[in-house]
């Protein structure tokens, strides 16, 4: 549970399904947890969306703390009304690994679901490249954005200047692009899709209510949340080590050309200049 909110939205889907895999959880508590137990984590909930499309890390963390407090009423909710009865636990029983084979075959998973994470990605930005040149409503292209795939929604969003509870909505949706993630880090368990589906909408409303009210806690000025309050301008754009990082990158760019095109780019114009010479510069 820890790692669903700290390591992203796959990470806690996987994890529910190593726990399954292993056999130490039933089916359907795995298909319980996995209604509160996908989340964002920290570094794009406070760092891209805060800091970065709402120009202020404290309201990232707000959206962060409304999101922990959904996690924790999912769950608690969730354990309440669960039937109290001996399960049956699913799949295999843990291997025992040594330190050598763990460590090459975690690298291997998460090369693995690294991998994964980018197809999807990337399917879903071509996807929306797609859909904005055929919408030209800014607001009807961030909603269908925000419904596919959560940073180019938000990213979307905050050009509309919308409140800051649409992006905990957002977030707590997920996308789709993240539920076929999720889904597809689910080889051995098997959920009912639409039940999780449904989680996803659930959590995206009370995200979205749960941070209205922490936004009524913890009054912001309203530039705060406006992604355009203030001039824009590169952070290093007149700094002593950019301006040192662009010359090395130049000279070695220089140092790069092969030679041989040097010297037919020196003979071009040397040959030219010949002509100029003779025909009087004509």
């Amino acid at each position: 549970m820890l790692m669903s909110l700290i390591g992203g939205y796959p990470a806690g889907a996987r994890s529910v399904a190593s726990l399954y895999e292993d056999g130490e959880i039933s089916q359907k508590q795995a298909e319980r947890m996995l209604g509160f137990c996908v989340n964002a984590g920290p570094s794009f909930v406070i760092t891209a969306v805060g800091a970065g499309f709402l120009k202020s890390p404290q309201a990232g963390a707000i959206l962060f703390a409304a999101q922990g407090i959904v996690f924790l009423l999912l769950g608690i909710g969730s354990g309440l009304t669960a039937k109290r009865e001996a399960p049956k636990l699913g799949g295999k029983r843990a291997k025992a690994y040594g330190a050598s084979q763990a460590l090459i075959t975690s690298a291997a998973d998460a090369a693995h679901s690294t991998i994964n994470m980018c197809c999807f990605v990337i399917l879903f930005a071509a996807l929306m490249n797609l859909i904005r040149m055929g919408c030209s409503d800014p607001a009807r292209s961030a909603a269908l954005s925000a419904l596919l795939e959560v940073t180019g929604g938000c990213s979307d969003l905050a050009r509309l200047g919308v409140p800051p509870w649409v992006f905990s909505a957002a977030i707590g949706w997920g996308g789709i692009c993240v539920h076929f993630q999720v889904l597809s880090t689910l080889t051995e368990l098997k959920i009912n899709k639409a039940r999780f589906v449904l989680s996803r909408f659930f959590q995206a409303v009370l995200s979205a209510a749960v941070s209205w009210g922490l936004m009524l806690l913890f009054p912001e000025t309203e530039a705060v949340f406006c992604s355009f309050a203030g001039p824009v301008s590169g952070a290093l754009s007149a700094a002593p080590p950019a301006a040192a990082a662009l010359l090395v990158l130049c000279s070695a760019l220089l140092l790069s050309i092969p030679r041989k095109g040097m010297e037919i780019a020196e003979k071009g114009c040397y040959n030219e200049s010949i002509i100029n010479r003779k025909t009087g510069g004509i």
